[in-house]
Parts: C-alpha cells; structure tokens; sequence
C-alpha cells in the first residue's frame, strides 16, 4: 500500500492503459479533478480494505442489519472519511447550501467585485476601549 513514485521524474501513475485501465477510461484528458479524485479513491480502498469489514448486527429495535465495522481507530477514521467524499452524501449535505460557479464564466474581474461586495456588506469590528 505504498504510493511511491512510479517513474524516474517522481510522480505517481493513477492509471494508464496498464495500470487501472477502467480509471484510464473515466479519467477525462486535462481534467485534474477526475485524476484527484481517483487517487483519493485509491488511497481510501486500499485503507478501508484492512481497516474495515462487514458484519450482520442487531439494531436497538432488534433487527439485523449490515454494518461496516473499522477494526481500530485509525480504521474509523478512514471509514468516516469515506464516508464524507461519499458522493451520496455529499450532493445531500450541500444542495441549497452551494452555488455551482462555472469555471468559464468566472473572471477575475467578477471575483474582484463579488469580494468588493462581501467586504461592503460585511459588519464592521467595534473598537476595543
């Protein structure tokens, strides 16, 4: 579970043709997100497959269910984790909380006038004394 550099210049391979070839598909070309987030997906897998295993359990109402169990503490912390990418999740904790900026759209000068306008609207700090 090392991620050691794969080639002479220091960097990692994610996926290629070779390596991962189902990544190598979903990777878009120019999109660092896509390669991110496969690595992070990696990373998380290969923790959360020796850290945490399934188990049937009884609930308080007395009904067996599923469960993903972390083994030690640092296996609850992978699992929680894994949980907060999960994208489930994730779209669930942030509609209505987020609005999506398209990357194309923005420029500098909209970024310099919305942070103008944050700091207008922003409430001024008493003075001590």
């Amino acid at each position: 579970m090392e991620y050691e550099p794969t080639d002479s210049e220091g960097a990692y391979t994610i996926a290629s043709p070779i390596r991962h070839p189902d990544l190598w598909n979903f990777i878009r070309p120019g999109d660092p997100f896509d390669a991110a987030i496969c690595f992070v997906q990696q990373v998380t897998n290969d923790h959360l497959l020796e850290r945490v295993s399934p188990r049937l359990l009884w609930n308080e109402n007395r009904v067996l269910g599923l469960h993903q169990v972390a083994s030690s503490l640092i296996g609850a912390m992978w699992l929680q984790f894994a949980r907060a990418v999960d994208a489930r999740n994730l779209s669930n904790r942030l509609v209505g909380r987020l609005r999506v900026v398209n990357k194309a759209t923005t420029t500098m000068a909209a970024a310099a006038a919305l942070g103008t306008k944050l700091r207008a609207s922003a409430t001024p700090l008493r003075e001590a004394g």
